[in-house]
């Protein structure tokens, strides 16, 4: 994705700068992007804060609407840096409103040697990802009830052949996210429709019934993401809440937190591979070991939700903390949010006859349980929220290239 530096204007930050330096560009519709080592050395703290709790209050309409460009230093050591770094003020974009703007990261490799390389990687990392699901996750899977991860690349590759464009191939932290969202990794199942393609709510399909082979249904699952979601939208923006939506605006799943879940898969798939963890939980009610307070709140403070004075104050850690679930995570206020589990709860109720969530096994019941689970105020070394705030605060809720 290349930028105009024409079209742009650029700025100098400088260590210490605050918000009000950044106020007349701001106030004038143009977007400050800070790169992730604003942080990392404490400079301009205001400013990252206030833009990010901007960003991360537009919906999805108004993201498409305008160019994002991040210059992410994520892995530099911050100590080596300069004083004084670059940034770009991107002006809005000239397209009309209901134009939106197609963000296709396409990759058409130049020759066969980058084709193998790529599936090389794709492979690589879900051996990888299977092997440690099955050693400490579901060690009571048997090796012949365990997944291969020759199923993902000869479904990518099928789908490579017809396009010639990676982008249109599912991410392979993508495919294991929604593989595990699905449930169907712990089943310790060799045959079947994996992703629970053409499966709905209100009943079993006799489309669903046809994928009855693990071949066909990973096949199935990649020509649908291929032709019906990456086709008009980026895997990323498939997962932004409430947008793993296809053209006609139809759900993949009407779990109202199947998005922000599969973040955290891909962010826990990540956290696991840099070391990063908790010793005990973060929040109400639970330890708040100093060491584990500071890991969340830098996190919180890297997305908008904790000032860097307020990092140390355990009451504001914990006050931040129900800020992001209930804004990134159980939003229950969101238009989209209540109509999924509307819907749900009607496809549902009309499949038990009764009120869904008195059924044990339900998705209504099970999204009501999630519901509990990720509002309580609190960070758990083993729970959802620290991997969707991970994915949220140092993947910069983007999924990583191999």
């Amino acid at each position: 994705m290349g930028v105009d530096y024409g079209q742009c204007k650029s700025l100098n930050l400088e260590l210490g700068q605050k918000y009000q330096q950044f106020q007349a560009p701001l106030e004038a519709g143009e977007r400050v992007f800070l790169p992730t080592f604003v942080h990392k050395v404490q400079a301009s703290e205001t400013a990252y804060s206030i833009f990010n709790k901007h960003y991360a209050q537009l919906d999805q309409k108004a993201r498409d609407q305008e160019m994002y460009y991040l210059l992410n230093l994520q892995n530099v050591n911050a100590e080596k840096l300069p004083q004084q770094y670059p940034l770009l003020l991107i002006q809005r974009n000239s397209l009309k409103p209901e134009e939106g703007v197609k963000r296709e990261e396409s990759y058409k490799p130049e020759n066969n040697t980058d084709v193998e390389e790529y599936f090389k990687k794709y492979e690589k990392f879900a051996q990888e990802e299977l092997d440690y699901l099955y050693e400490n996750v579901y060690p009571g899977i048997q090796k012949e009830g365990r997944l291969s991860p020759k199923l993902f690349v000869d479904a990518a590759k099928k789908i490579y052949e017809q396009k010639k464009d990676v982008k249109y191939i599912a991410p392979i932290q993508l495919a294991l996210a929604q593989l595990i969202n699905e449930g169907f990794v712990e089943q310790g199942r060799v045959s079947g429709n994996a992703f629970n393609i053409g499966a709905h709510d209100s009943g079993v399909t006799e489309y669903e019934r046809s994928l009855n082979t693990l071949e066909k249904g990973f096949s199935a699952y990649y020509s649908l993401l291929a032709n019906a979601y990456l086709a008009t939208k980026t895997a990323d923006e498939l997962l932004s809440a409430g947008n793993f939506t296809n053209a006609e605006g139809g759900a993949y799943a009407l779990n109202p937190h199947y998005e922000v879940l599969a973040c955290g898969h891909i962010g826990k798939m990540h956290r696991r591979r840099a070391g990063i963890k908790l010793s005990a939980g973060v929040g109400e009610g639970r330890e708040n070991r100093h060491s584990d307070v500071q890991l969340v709140a830098k996190m919180l403070m890297n997305i908008g939700y904790l000032d860097k004075h307020k990092s140390y104050d355990i009451k504001d850690v914990k006050k931040a903390i129900q800020n992001f679930q209930k804004e990134e995570i159980v939003t229950i206020d969101k238009a989209w949010y209540k109509k999924r589990m509307e819907t749900l709860y009607r496809l549902e109720f009309k499949r038990y006859g009764k009120d869904p969530s008195r059924v044990d096994g339900s998705g209504y019941k099970h999204a009501l349980i999630q519901q509990a689970r990720m509002s309580d105020g609190a960070v758990d070394p083993g729970g959802d929220v620290i991997d969707i705030l991970y994915f949220m605060a140092y993947l910069n809720r983007s999924i990583p290239k191999l």
